[in-house]
Order: structure tokens, then C-alpha cells, then sequence
């Protein structure tokens, strides 16, 4: 046998199907004919060995050393050897989604056991979101998308509470969800936070909670028009001299919507 440490990983994604190439260089290498193939209990009528995480299809024989396009083809062929591999959600992405909560509650319940039970409530609705909420539940069933935990903080800052028989705590929470390669962890933290009022619902149910981790965000920037004398709008050279003129109220008006139409795009 080859020693291991002579090989390099090959890492593979879910869902994932990749082609290996197995040679020597001397006559050697053994395979099973398709018409031996009856013969082997673990292998399909269609040429396939599986077990619950890994598929492993008939191949092609070539006889030849080394790889040509003109040599004569044997398929299908299975190839006699083992596959070792392992599996681990150790290697998979994490996205993280921040939330952040002022919560309502008696006194008589320590900030480690609020922060306790906030980060059990708040893993236990998004686990339940990737089996009903549709988006979640496409991430779940085509990128191996899993809940792993949440963290919960103390956040800075003041909150007032509701009544004089409650205390108000501000909390930071963070969920860690794993998912497969083959999606964008800020795309499933984007969908996740699209869905802070369903979230913050399920919170309620337990909790006497808002929601403060979508603050608006206001951005104060400064457009100026120019104006120029020369027909080639927009080219500024020795020939053409510009002028800045103010807009009128009506041209800030109709600048103003254009504006809000193109940030709200992305949003919608």
C-alpha cells in the first residue's frame, strides 16, 4: 500500500462530483469488469457504491501509460481499491448574524441567566426557521445549512423599561450558522436579518423585547451640477470653461426621488 503522507487531501464540497485519474507505471492496477459487476453484492445494476455520505461510480479503463486521447477505452470499469475519506463540520464556513436586543425583564433575574436563556430561545427559533421559513429551509436542504450556537453579551448603553416592575438590559447576540462551500456566508447573513421582525416575534414570546439592530443609518453627501459652455459634455479642457450653478427647488425635488429610488433598489 501507498503511504498515506504521499498524497494530498483532496478537499470536496456537498453535493460536490469530482474525476480522479489512478495510474502506475508498471501493468499492476486491477479492475472489475462489467460484466464481473453482478458479482459485487455493494455495487448497483447502474455501476454505483454508496453509503450515506459518499458515491462512488464506475469508472473507464485505459491501456496505457502515461494519460493519452489515443489508446483504447475499457468502460465501464470499477476501480478495486478503497477510498478513505472523513467528514467534519469543523472544515464548513460559519456565517454570523449580530443581533442585537434591549429586553425587558424582572429583577430578579441575573444578567447570566438572562443571557442564558435569550442565546437557548434565540438558537432554539432559528432552529426551527430552517424548517419553515422557505429561504432558510433552501439553505438547510441545498448548502447543509446548521444552527451551531449563540453567544450573548452585555451591549454599552442605557435602555428604559417598560415598567417601573421591570429592569431593561441591552444585549448583543451572535448566531453561528455552518453551511457548505458552495454559498455565500453573507448572503445567508443578509436572509437571516431580513427576518428580524419574524425573530423578534418568536422572541416576544417569552421575553419583553425590542429589536434595536436595524438603526437607521442617514449619510449627508454633496452633488454639484456643472454646467458647460463646450459641446463636449463632460470633457474639460483648455477650450471649455464650466460653471457651478445651484439647482432650483424643483430639480432638488426631482433629484432628491431619483436618489431614493436608486438606494431602496438593492432592498427590494
Amino acid at each position: 500500500m501507498i503511504p498515506r503522507q504521499h498524497f494530498d487531501a483532496i478537499i470536496m464540497a456537498p453535493r460536490e462530483t469530482i474525476a480522479l485519474y489512478v495510474t502506475l507505471t508498471s501493468p499492476d492496477l486491477r479492475y472489475t469488469r462489467q460484466q464481473q459487476q453482478q458479482q459485487q453484492s455493494t455495487w448497483t445494476s447502474n455501476n454505483q457504491n454508496n453509503n450515506s455520505v459518499i458515491t462512488i461510480h464506475a469508472g473507464t479503463g485505459l491501456a496505457d501509460y502515461p494519460f493519452a486521447t489515443d489508446v483504447f477505452l475499457y468502460s465501464p470499469r470499477i476501480f478495486n481499491g478503497i477510498v478513505h475519506f472523513a467528514t467534519s463540520a469543523d472544515c464548513l464556513p460559519i456565517a454570523k448574524v449580530d443581533f442585537a436586543f434591549n429586553v425587558h425583564h424582572s429583577d430578579q433575574i441575573s444578567e447570566q441567566q438572562l443571557m442564558g436563556q435569550v442565546s437557548s430561545t434565540l438558537e432554539q427559533i432559528l432552529v426551527r426557521f430552517l424548517d419553515t421559513q422557505p429561504t432558510l429551509k433552501a439553505y438547510k436542504d441545498n448548502h447543509s445549512l446548521s444552527v451551531q450556537g449563540v453567544n450573548v453579551a452585555l451591549a454599552g448603553g442605557d435602555c428604559l423599561p417598560s415598567n417601573a416592575q421591570f429592569v431593561c438590559t441591552p444585549l448583543n447576540t451572535m448566531a453561528e450558522m455552518r453551511h457548505a462551500g458552495t454559498v455565500s456566508g453573507g448572503d445567508i447573513t443578509y436572509d437571516v436579518l431580513k427576518l428580524n421582525e419574524e425573530i423578534t416575534v418568536e422572541v416576544n414570546r417569552r421575553f419583553t423585547a425590542q429589536y434595536v439592530g436595524n438603526l437607521p443609518v442617514s449619510y449627508e453627501f454633496r452633488v454639484e451640477l456643472v454646467a458647460s459652455s463646450s459641446s463636449s459634455a463632460g470633457v474639460n479642457n483648455n477650450n471649455t470653461t464650466t460653471t457651478i450653478t445651484a439647482m432650483s427647488a424643483s430639480q432638488q425635488a426631482a433629484f432628491s426621488n431619483a436618489t431614493l429610488q436608486f438606494l431602496r433598489g438593492p432592498l427590494q
